[in-house]
């Protein structure tokens, strides 16, 4: 017998990177104006593949007082990094920012975010 060949169509999506990190909000309460706070966030890589990941700019009023380190780089399978974030504000107010960082070969960034009330020096008499 003669043999039919059919086509064969695949499609699908690639998994791609998939970090996550140690936490998705982070409170940072009242901080006095113009003082230096310091946070830790660590990254996972937990896919299957090495992950290259980048800080998307923030560059709203209280956003562009946070600076992240690293704010880019790439972790192996199954690695672990402690990011470091610096906050100093010399505005007065509350602030709610999201941060995301873009991951290679994924639609979907990661997202971290601060809130908090930036608030004057308090005196007792």
């Amino acid at each position: 017998g003669k043999q039919n060949r059919f086509p064969v169509h695949l499609q699908g999506t690639g998994i791609g990177a998939k970090i996550v990190l140690s936490y998705n909000v982070i409170d940072i309460g009242e901080v006095f104006i113009n003082s230096v706070s310091e946070y830790e966030v660590e990254i996972h890589n937990q896919g299957e593949i090495p992950a290259h990941y980048s800080l998307l700019p923030n560059d709203s009023l209280f956003g562009s007082k946070f600076s992240f380190d690293p704010s880019e780089g790439m972790l192996g399978v199954d690695q672990k990094e402690t990011g470091k974030v610096l906050f100093s504000s010399d505005v007065l107010g509350e602030f709610s920012e999201d941060f995301e960082w873009a991951l290679q070969g994924s639609t979907k960034p990661l997202r971290v975010s601060f809130r908090g009330k930036v608030i004057g020096p308090t005196f007792h008499l």
